[in-house]
């Protein structure tokens, strides 16, 4: 599975590109990120990238979800799946 890491200063349509890019490649995709900017980010990010795969006919589907990065931080990922509309 394709990891992709979003920071807080990530272009929203580059991200967005590079997810549909994984989705089309690998019908899923892992995306990452460590702070509330960033995750901000993230989430624009997925929803851009869904509107890039409604125009080949696919949709998409995510379950949020928690890791640790060290003993005294976490970090949000969401868990991407390509579907079919």
């Amino acid at each position: 599975m394709k990891v992709i890491k979003v920071t807080a200063t990530a272009s929203v349509n580059n991200t967005a590109r590079a997810i549909a890019q994984a989705l089309r490649e690998h019908g899923e995709a892992d995306v990452q990120a460590v702070g509330a900017t960033a995750v901000n980010q993230m989430v624009k990010s997925i929803a851009s990238s869904r509107h890039i795969l409604a125009r080949t006919g696919f949709d998409l589907t995510g379950a949020p979800d928690f890791f640790q990065l060290n003993e005294k931080m976490s970090a949000v990922k969401m868990i991407v799946k390509r579907v079919s509309k």
